[in-house]
């Protein structure tokens, strides 16, 4: 894979040109460098196309699919980028599609919803990006992915986020969150704290946790939603965030829980007001 290195020289002078100060000399070479890096956002924009033909075999998207499919962990790993190799071990990529098949069941179905094609900074190799509406056993999501182009019988994985629609209840989540709010609906605040995890506590003090359960007190949690949820593996330990709608006038809660042992520990909560 070849890297394109770009380098701008600017060479400073004293002297004056043309009748121009020192002043508008770097003035006119901000307004010059200010449409180079115009031109070059431009030529990084992604453009829309019907399919990969030209740039690759499509099928090789597929395999990707098929791997998770199959939990070849493995090839998936292998194919991966090395983008995702730098952040993420091939241990915590196959704890991640674990978790993706607990909670969201097997995919059944995937259908291309976008496909775009764009130059990547500092790379000769185009970047593919395909959206796919997918249906899981228990969700409907989208996934958008994100292939680095090395020819036209190679890509590599660089992206790869799944997005359930909105409102999609998972069974299991409202388990692990349930006695949060049993807590959160008998105001047994401290309960609550003492609940979460040592992290939790070695950042926010009693005190500090108080006074914002103070914006709490007076929302009625007996009747929220689920509305958003992401999975995510974080120092090799599966995080969950499970955003809840509570109504039009109260808004969010957001609640982060961190997988420790054989269980799941509060880890954040977030309350948004505004929907």
């Amino acid at each position: 894979m070849k890297k394109i290195i770009i380098l701008t020289f600017i060479t400073i002078s004293s002297s004056k040109l043309f009748g121009q100060t020192e002043d508008s000399l770097s003035k006119s070479r901000m307004v010059e460098m200010s449409k180079e890096m115009e031109i070059m956002k431009q030529n990084l924009k992604p453009h829309q196309t019907e399919n990969f033909v030209e740039y690759f075999k499509p099928e090789l998207i597929d395999s990707f699919f098929k791997y998770i499919i199959r939990d070849d962990f493995d090839n998936l790993y292998e194919k991966s980028d090395e983008l995702i190799k730098k952040n993420q071990s091939k241990n915590e990529l196959e704890k991640y599609f674990r978790a993706v098949r607990m909670y969201y069941g097997q995919i059944k179905t995937y259908e291309k919803e976008n496909y775009t094609i764009q130059n990547q900074w500092m790379s000769s190799n185009l970047l593919a990006g395909a959206s796919y509406k997918v249906k899981f056993e228990n969700a409907n999501a989208t996934i958008e992915t994100a292939f680095d182009v090395i020819d036209s019988l190679t890509i590599t994985l660089q992206t790869f986020l799944i997005t359930t629609d909105s409102f999609t209840t998972i069974n299991k989540f409202d388990t692990i969150c349930n006695p949060t709010f049993d807590y959160l609906i008998d105001r047994d605040y401290l309960s609550l704290y003492n609940s979460t995890s040592k992290r939790f506590q070695e950042y926010t003090s009693l005190g500090k946790y108080e006074e914002f359960t103070k914006q709490l007190k007076g929302i009625d949690f007996s009747k929220r939603k689920q509305y958003k949820n992401r999975i995510r593996v974080i120092d090799g330990n599966l995080t969950l965030n499970i955003i809840y709608f509570i109504s039009k006038s109260k808004g969010f809660l957001t609640l982060t829980y961190t997988e420790m042992g054989n269980g799941f520990y509060l880890e954040g909560l977030h309350y948004n007001p505004k929907t």
